[in-house]
């Protein structure tokens, strides 16, 4: 593993291991997808499949977003998915998770194994569109 993996790799277990004292509650997806109360908000519950990933997609869409760290995209994604306003969808093209809050645009898409695939800004209308 290079430097830079293994670095973001430490920064994000340090991140995971200062917010697991956090008391608010959070939700968890299931496989039929129906929701639970389990886990507290601001926790990273939920990570990208790859640090590549979460740098690639924090380079193309955090930064726009306004986030000065990927720990900080990561956390606002998780945070999107826990969410009681967020409005919630299966995707049409492969059954995965689709997170919107209306009120911010923010959208999230979430694997079935629990990935996040992608984090941005959007309408709802783009929201509706990825719906089954």
């Amino acid at each position: 593993m290079n430097k830079v993996k293994l670095v973001s790799v430490v920064l994000l277990m340090i991140v995971v291991f200062a917010l697991s004292g956090c008391n608010q509650s959070s939700r968890e997806v299931s496989a039929d997808g129906s929701v639970s109360t389990i886990a507290p908000v601001g926790e990273i519950k939920y990570a990208f499949r790859y640090p590549d990933r979460l740098t690639e997609h924090f380079e193309k869409h955090g930064l726009e977003m306004g986030f000065g760290s990927e720990e900080e995209y990561l956390i606002a994604a998780n945070a999107v998915i826990a969410n009681p306003d967020a409005l919630h969808e299966l995707e049409a093209e492969d059954n995965d998770h689709v997170y919107f809050v209306e009120a911010t645009g923010e959208i999230v898409f979430l694997s079935q194994d629990g990935y996040i695939r992608t984090y941005f800004i959007t309408d709802k209308e783009y929201f509706e569109r990825q719906a089954a």
